[in-house]
């Protein structure tokens, strides 16, 4: 039977403070933590058994997860014994890491769970693999800008095969648009024979076996690598902008619902609103947009599109609020204009605030009345900051 390996045990450094409370994985994407949508593909292609890779800091995933019984399948937990950022595995080494620890060994698919996959038909990929005898199958998705090739890992294709890899490439030298998803199948000989003289390969040359452009160009050489291209909804969660951009992606798509409109509010496009649910005179829901269980929305608010207040979200009256996610128990005052901004569990932004794109305000962290957040900073947790505050960068204290 087929397994699948989950990696889920990066620290996400480029998305803290937010990940310093929660793993990248669990972090909601229109709605539910990004690695359900992961558990669910597998679940729909029939392949149930499960090994989640975790680093030690990570034990919330398993709390979260369990068993795995909620999704319809099995899990069974690696955790790689690492305690930060500069000595993780890396996706190289977790694989690895569960094959070893896990006693795997046979054709497996490898899944990294902060993508948001949508569309991709994981039978026809095991096909194309099966079928084709090849060694490793990469799921290809096609960028629709050129100038996204410098994020991501492409691959150049002859027919169904792989001919050249790349990682990050420049612009001008990107030999495709066709983007590693993160999805791949590893036949037997791949995961147990090739897989471990790479990775002994690159110690013996002092070098560490983290990255995985480099594996997929030294696996060209060794055995048939094949694409598979597919038609859908992909993106990664990791930065700011990335997770708000896959966010937006995924509402798109899967957020259904309409409000009933309260006397003198009013709403447009799809909204899920949750139990006890407050929206005073004159509020305005624009779909896509999620409200969760006791939130509360003041007197002539914007809220959406590409909102998502978590349960007992509150925010003011007069306030714009736009492509942002709130956690849960978080507070925006009155009269203040969100967009693209992440705010934490508990955090309150004081009245009079304006938060610009990819901003994260730290769990608990206060700030004070008529601050202003520039675009990309983060402010840490539990902050006390003043009133009038203009904040740029990483603020981590006071």
């Amino acid at each position: 039977m087929v397994k699948a390996i989950l990696l889920a045990g990066g620290y996400a450094t480029r998305l803290q403070p937010l990940s310093l409370r929660l793993p990248k994985v669990l972090l909601p994407v229109a709605g539910k933590p990004v690695i359900a949508y992961a558990l669910e593909l597998l679940r729909e292609a029939g392949v149930t058994e499960l090994i989640v890779s975790l680093n030690e800091q990570q034990k919330v995933i398993q709390e979260t997860l369990g068993d795995g019984s909620a999704y319809g399948v099995k899990i069974d937990y690696v955790f790689e014994a690492s305690s930060n950022n500069e000595d993780k595995l890396g996706a190289i080494g977790a694989i690895l890491n569960s094959v070893q620890k896990a006693g795997v060994c046979g054709d497996s698919l490898v899944l990294g769970t902060d993508n948001f996959v949508q569309g991709l038909d994981l039978k026809a990929f095991r096909n194309q693999h099966e079928s084709s005898k090849a060694g490793a199958s990469i799921a290809l998705f096609q960028l629709s800008n050129k100038s996204d090739v410098e994020h991501f890992g492409v691959a150049k294709l002859e027919g169904k095969r792989i001919t050249a890899f790349q990682e990050k490439p420049r612009v001008e030298e990107a030999v495709s648009t066709l983007a590693s998803t993160a999805v791949y199948y590893l036949s037997k000989h791949a995961l147990c024979d090739l897989l471990p003289e790479y990775v002994a390969g690159q110690k013996a040359a002092g070098e560490r076996a983290d990255r995985l452009g480099d594996f997929w160009k030294w696996l060209l050489d060794k055995t048939r690598v094949e694409g598979f291209v597919f038609q859908g909804v992909w993106g990664d969660i990791g930065t700011p902008a990335t997770y708000l951009d896959t966010n937006r992606l995924a509402m798109n798509s899967l957020v259904k619902g309409e409000l009933v409109n309260a006397p003198g509010t009013f709403s447009q496009g799809d909204v899920v609103c949750g139990k006890g649910v407050v929206i005073e005179r004159g509020a305005v829901i624009k779909g896509p947009a999620i409200l969760e269980d006791g939130c509360v929305i003041g007197a002539n608010s914007v809220i959406g599109p590409y909102a998502h207040l978590e349960k007992k979200a509150r925010v003011g009256s007069d306030c714009v609020i736009r492509d942002s996610i709130l956690f849960e128990d978080s507070s925006v005052g009155d009269s203040c204009h969100l967009t693209g901004s992440l705010i934490d569990k508990g955090a309150t932004v004081g009245g009079n605030s304006r938060l610009d794109y990819n901003s994260i305000i730290g769990e608990e962290c206060v700030l004070g009345e008529r601050s202003r957040v520039l675009a990309d900073s983060r402010i840490w947790p539990r902050l006390r900051l003043s009133k009038e505050s203009v904040l740029e960068g990483a603020v981590s204290s006071t």
